[in-house]
């Protein structure tokens, strides 16, 4: 039976669902007025910090041949962000900001399932869902988790590993309603800037 990624167990406070769809290549727009939190710190329970630990990375059968960046302004009301392309949704939950912030979320150029997402350093209220396709990638039913990085510099994009500051645990789910052969990796986001899609420690 699929599992679904429990943000209750992992929110500092309670959420709401909702969201605004942004479809990519063009198409992207917001569909909602946002608005910009002011930065706290946030004892997330979600994150570990694992700095200077090689993990291996998810990569895509195809590699992305270059940067590929969406942006819209989002804020108290919730809003969604996607990358059809890259297989990725951000979902910013209603109360996740107070004011306006112009969200945007960079593919990184390559085959690795890795991406910036801005304003770099910035805290939520709520954690943002972070939705993977693994439809054209090289996943094979192993084991996947979610990766906090700084600096695209500790992403190597050739033997698709990477440092990671932060290692954040994840589930698989089906989504039979958004796509029926259709398979994704969920995990929470409550910080930005870099997160990746990781298949445990490499072994080199």
């Amino acid at each position: 039976m699929p599992t679904t990624f429990n943000f209750v167990q992992r929110a500092l406070v309670g959420a709401t669902v909702g969201s605004l769809i942004l479809t990519a290549c063009g198409t992207d727009v917001p569909t909602a007025p946002g608005v910009r939190a002011p930065a706290f710190e946030n004892a997330s329970t979600a994150l570990q910090s694992d700095a200077a630990s090689p993990f291996v990375v998810l990569g895509r059968s195809a590699g992305l041949k270059k940067d590929v960046t969406v942006s819209a302004s989002i804020g108290a009301a919730g809003g969604t962000l996607k990358i059809s392309s890259a297989g990725l949704t951000l979902v910013i939950p209603p109360g996740a900001v107070t004011e306006t912030v112009n969200f945007s979320v960079t593919a990184l150029a390559g085959p690795a399932v890795a991406y910036e997402f801005a304003p770099h350093g910035m805290t939520f209220l709520k954690p943002l869902e972070f939705r993977q396709k693994l439809r054209d990638t090289n996943w094979s039913a192993a084991a996947l988790g979610g990766g906090y990085f700084k600096e695209r510099g500790q992403v190597n994009n050739d033997g698709l590993t990477a440092v990671l500051n932060e290692n954040l645990e994840a589930t698989i789910k089906d989504e039979a309603d958004v796509e029926v052969d259709g398979k994704y990796v969920t995990f929470g986001i409550w910080h930005f800037s870099g997160y990746l899609v990781s298949s445990g420690r490499s072994q080199s």
